[in-house]
């Protein structure tokens, strides 16, 4: 190796940064960790949770409540405590759909409850109907056509 050249290699502080170079570094700095924090908390569950109340107003022990996303899909239940409450955890963010059932009396399903990832929902149920209200809208099965007979 020969001689290096002082005059080819410049001290860092040397260096000439360009206003439009340190604006850049600037606003990476401030949104990396921005971008990084929500990125995370894309992946963190959402939580929907409320109480059911009964016909008189009051809330209802031991009720079943009934949870799926909004296209019927991932059924779950559970029960409410002895202050008429629940809490359903661990929930992908999207849209769902809830109603409850307790001493005869079923509520109506709420539709399209939005849950967000690492957020907690609300939704209050209040049991009135006498009989299962109609599940959410699906689409009809399709039925194969009739084939001929072969002969």
């Amino acid at each position: 190796m020969g001689p290096v050249n002082s005059s080819a290699v410049r001290p860092l502080a040397r260096v000439v940064w360009r206003p439009w170079a340190l604006a850049i570094l600037a606003a990476m700095a401030f949104l990396l960790p921005l971008w990084l924090a929500s990125a995370a908390a894309a992946r963190l569950p959402g939580t929907l949770s409320g109480t059911v109340f009964g016909p008189s107003g009051k809330a209802v022990a031991a009720a079943r409540v009934f949870l799926q996303v909004s296209d019927g899909s991932h059924p779950h239940t559970t029960k409410t405590d002895a202050h008429g409450h629940f809490r359903f955890g661990g929930l992908r963010q999207g849209n769902y759909d809830i109603r409850a059932q307790a001493q005869g009396h079923w509520s109506d399903w709420e539709h399209n409850v939005l849950v967000r990832s690492g957020r907690e929902s609300r939704v209050n149920l209040r049991l009135l109907l006498k009989q299962p209200p109609a599940g959410p809208p699906r689409a009809p099965a399709v039925k194969p056509a009739p084939q001929k007979p072969t002969q």
